[in-house]
């Protein structure tokens, strides 16, 4: 028994190796069709199960004769055939698109080398899960303060000592890494090089879904952190406590700081959250916090899995508005804070807004805006109150952050200020006019050209069935719609349902389902239940499938005329009755 299952476990091995399916046929890679298909002929008839007398042999033949199959399906598909020699077995059990199957063979090699070599480097990335961080803080006052030179230099030599007055002002670097040492613990490193040096090493345990611990120290002036966290779907709690370098417990001064966070969803029917920070220690302080986000443009269930949509036009079209108010106090005393946001889905953008004012600093506000990518993130903020005007910008690539913060005036300049806002908007405006909206334009085109083709595959498996079932509630409808008109009950007029866009692309993705609406009227009233698709019912079909769908009805009620649009997973109740969906006399 032992000894089956080890062979069997070999043979698994084998499979994986690098030119297994060659080897099968006892071939180069280098082998010809004909050659192929001449070696599969003579071993398929010498291990075919049909020519063996006794069941041990038949068993061992039938398993070399399918793995002989298999090369011979694998090397005689020039497509398959380069999958396998650049990514091997693996690449096989991968579904492939017809499109790509239709490219040059050098473009298709060129692609699957690139994959190859993609997949090897997130596999290290993954590893140790590398995270680095350059901040170099740049002073560049003497572009915005009055001209120190003489008054009698040209325009030129004004320019040129002021960008040569441009200096680095502080220069720090951060290094992390982070490996997994069980299922449950990892370890991370980080290394600080700045005005002072230091290398730090965390321990991460996660206990279970909802508690995490963590203990931090560091080489240099050893010290100790701890932390741990809770974390539900309404809750979220931590508590850290540190401590100074070990040679300092011993003094009179020593006071252990323990910082105390806890945030919880407010009401179960809204996003509404409230944030409580506690910190004791040298500088006590607390915090209280409120916090709402508002999405917008959503409109499908959020368990539900129809929930692609064609990209809107604009960009605007998904998102989210948030804001935060918040109440503090300090060892500088109290302070009162504000901030206002919108994310934007589509375009992978934020943009906020915040104002905070205490008894010691005055008034201050900060405009930032973030824009992230599946590899890139870019982040721009301008910082404005009575310690200066700054600029911050943030590149990030692939987990390698850079962190540019500016320095422009040593107090409050409303001109500076209105620069430092005016030129990153403009920049975005002219980003977006020219860069970003031709490629969603694209990709619109693109959506709606597989939405179509996905539509006339449907038809064409189910378009028969589907008119036949037309055909057979037709008469049922018109039964239920003349019983309906003559005593002023409930009759539909025209309804559609499929893609959620309205324009002339939106368009040709409906399909008219008036005759099964119809049908299914009864004494005055429409019910259809929700929680699911309606493309299964009986006339339905799906005219656009993976895309987010609606129901637009136009119906009449006591002699007016009504209309609603109902989302796919909502059910359907007509005539409406003071409903959140959008019903109008027409």
């Amino acid at each position: 028994m032992n000894g089956h299952e080890n062979a069997s476990e070999g043979v698994v091995d084998l499979r994986h190796e690098k030119e297994f399916l060659y080897t099968v046929l006892n071939l180069p890679n280098t082998a010809s069709g004909y050659e192929i298909r001449e070696r599969y002929r003579a071993l398929s008839v010498t291990f075919h199960p049909d020519k063996q007398h006794d069941d041990a042999s038949k068993e061992l033949a039938n398993t070399r004769f399918l793995e002989i199959q298999k090369a011979y399906e694998v090397l005689c598909d020039p497509f398959l055939r380069q999958v396998y020699d650049v990514l091997g077995n693996e690449g096989l059990t991968r579904s492939w698109s017809p499109e790509m199957r239709s490219l040059p063979p050098d473009v298709i090699r060129e692609f699957l080398v690139e994959h190859k070599f993609k997949e090897r480097q997130d596999t290290l990335e993954k590893m140790i899960r590398a995270k680095g961080q350059l901040t170099c803080v740049i002073d560049m006052q003497s572009l915005v303060e009055p001209y120190a030179g003489y008054h009698s230099d040209p325009w030129y030599q004004r320019v040129k000592n002021r960008v040569g007055d441009v200096a680095v002002s502080n220069l720090s670097l951060k290094h992390k890494i982070e490996t997994k040492l069980t299922e449950k613990t990892r370890f991370i490193g980080r290394a600080n090089v700045s005005n002072g040096r230091n290398v730090f090493g965390t321990i991460r345990h996660q206990f279970s879904p909802r508690w995490t611990f963590e203990g931090t120290t560091s080489l240099l002036r050893p010290n100790l952190n701890l932390r741990a966290a809770y974390q539900d779907q309404a809750s979220n709690l931590s508590l850290q406590t540190s401590t100074p370098p070990i040679f300092s417990l011993f003094s009179s001064h020593f006071i252990p700081t323990l910082n105390i966070n806890f945030s919880h969803r407010l009401f179960h029917d809204s996003l509404t959250q409230g944030s409580l920070g506690l910190s004791l220690g040298p500088n006590p302080s607390v915090n209280v916090d409120i916090s709402k986000p508002t999405p917008f443009g959503v409109d499908h269930h959020p368990n539900s899995k129809y929930t692609q949509s064609f990209p809107s036009q604009h960009g605007f079209g998904r998102g989210a508005h948030f804001y935060t108010y918040g109440i503090g106090m300090g060892p500088m005393g109290p302070g009162l804070r504000g901030e206002w946001g919108v994310t934007l889905s589509e375009l992978a953008m934020q943009f906020k807004v915040g104002v905070q004012w205490g008894v010691a600093g005055g008034l201050a506000w900060l405009g930032s805006g973030t824009w992230a990518g599946e590899e890139v993130q870019v982040v721009s903020s301008v910082s404005v109150g009575t310690g200066g005007v700054a600029v911050f910008l943030e590149l990030c690539y692939l987990e390698q952050r850079l962190t540019l913060p500016i320095n422009l005036s040593p107090e409050y300049d409303p001109k500076v200020a209105l620069w430092a806002t005016v030129i990153p908007s403009t920049a975005f405006a002219l980003i977006y006019q020219f860069v970003v909206q031709p490629r969603r334009r694209k990709g619109r085109i693109e959506r709606i050209r597989m939405a179509r083709r996905a539509a006339k595959e449907e038809v064409s498996e189910s378009g028969a069935e589907v008119e036949g079932t037309i055909a057979l509630l037709r008469e049922t409808a018109r039964r239920h719609m003349e019983v309906e008109g003559a005593g002023g009950g409930l009759t539909i007029l025209e309804a559609f349902y499929g893609s959620t866009e309205r324009d002339e692309n939106g368009k040709e993705l409906m399909v008219d389902v008036t005759i099964p609406l119809q049908a299914l009227v009864h004494h005055s009233q429409l019910h259809i239940p929700g929680h699911r698709s309606k493309s299964g019912m009986q006339g339905f079909h799906d005219p656009a499938p993976s895309i987010s769908k609606i129901l637009r009805i136009r119906y009449q009620f006591r002699g007016r005329s009504h209309f609603a649009e109902i989302p796919d997973y909502l059910p359907v109740v007509l005539p409406l009755a003071g409903t959140s969906f959008y019903s109008g006399l027409v």
